[in-house]
């Protein structure tokens, strides 16, 4: 087979163009994973976050939700006061 190529330029040249092409291409999708790779990082660190922040209101919802309450009231209160 290498001798039919090394004889016949065109397919030799077809064949090379393949290669490059390829190789063209390869480096083409190695730096858009590159480029891409930072965002998915930072979209694999937010939902992290987000899981984290979930777990911490699932744990402390009772108090967080008094706490809001209380919060309302404090408001409310100094809302009334003002109008006076």
């Amino acid at each position: 087979m290498g001798t039919i190529i090394k004889k016949n330029d065109e397919l030799l040249l077809k064949l090379t163009s393949a290669s490059l092409l390829t190789i063209a291409a390869q480096e083409k999708i190695n730096c858009y994973l590159q480029k891409n790779l930072e965002i998915y990082n930072e979209i694999m660190e937010d939902e992290e976050a987000v899981q984290y922040f979930n777990l911490y209101y699932e744990e402390n919802e009772c108090e967080l939700k008094q706490v809001a309450k209380e919060s309302l009231f404090t408001a409310n209160e100094a809302e009334n006061s003002f109008n006076k």
